[in-house]
């Protein structure tokens, strides 16, 4: 559940079966009663659901979201207890951007989303990082000297807030004019940023960019791993998801079926 749409999929017990993912625009002003409708037209098309894992925007800890602007209403105290009770089957839910890190199918690795905001999935041992309390990997939050945080440049809307600033039109990674030009320098020196502290704080051994902007970008994330690069000694070089958009669906179907097998197995 993204702040700009509600996408899914469904896995039908056979891991070879091609991936079909749906999307739909995502209904932020009553998202509990848009995920209700999704899971029970599901469970009406295909018949009984054994687990459901739902992505969500923010920090997800104690039964509960934090930090997700994009999502307020279900950031509410008792929204996913509820949710999850209106269900027809044992639910999860997680930070989308740890489903997208879960997804890559890879041991050690740091996964960031770049889209209608920024976030950080962390995979170690093969497991999700989640911190203490659950805020592993929510780099959008980094402060920046302006007092603004890093989400409010490295992302979609922060992107062409940037490029409205500096008198740009249109969009701003395409623009070949000055506003462009320096809406890009601007986000080069973000991901320079971003990379040095997942660096030096996280050492990954991999690191996957995905997400709507994240995935268009290689070039940006090319020049700063470069950077980067030649300050530090140990920093891997970048690759997008392999699975491009559904990256998170891919880590969230991996979840319900080692969830789904444990309870039906």
């Amino acid at each position: 559940m993204g702040g700009t749409h509600l996408r899914h999929a469904v896995a039908m017990g056979d891991p070879d079966v091609p991936l079909r993912a749906e999307r739909e625009p995502s209904e932020a002003h009553d998202p509990e009663r848009q995920i209700r409708q999704l899971v029970q037209a599901v469970h009406h098309d295909v018949g009984p659901l054994h687990h459901v894992v739902i992505g969500l925007p923010g920090v997800v800890h104690e039964g509960r979201m934090f930090d997700a602007p994009n999502l307020p209403s279900l950031q509410d105290a008792s929204a996913l207890e509820r949710l999850g009770a209106a269900l027809p089957c044992p639910v999860t839910f997680m930070n989308d951007c740890n489903l997208a890190a879960l997804g890559e199918g890879v041991d050690d690795l740091a996964f960031i989303a770049i889209g209608t905001g920024l976030g950080c999935g962390l995979i170690r041992g093969g497991r999700v990082m989640t911190g203490a309390h659950g805020q592993a990997g929510e780099l959008g939050l980094l402060p920046l000297p302006d007092g603004s945080v890093l989400e409010d440049l490295l992302s979609g809307p922060g992107l062409q807030r940037r490029h409205l600033q500096y008198g740009g039109t249109g969009d701003a990674l395409s623009d070949p004019g000055s506003a462009g030009e320096r809406t890009r320098r601007d986000a080069q020196a973000a991901l320079v940023y971003l990379l040095q502290v997942l660096t030096l704080s996280v050492d990954p051994a991999a690191i996957v960019f995905g997400g709507g902007v994240g995935l268009h970008v290689p070039q940006l994330i090319d020049a700063a791993w470069t950077e980067v690069h030649a300050r530090l000694r140990h920093v891997p070089r970048p690759t997008l998801s392999r699975h491009g958009d559904n990256a998170a669906l891919v880590g969230g179907l991996y979840l319900a079926r080692t969830a789904a097998g444990g309870q039906h197995g």
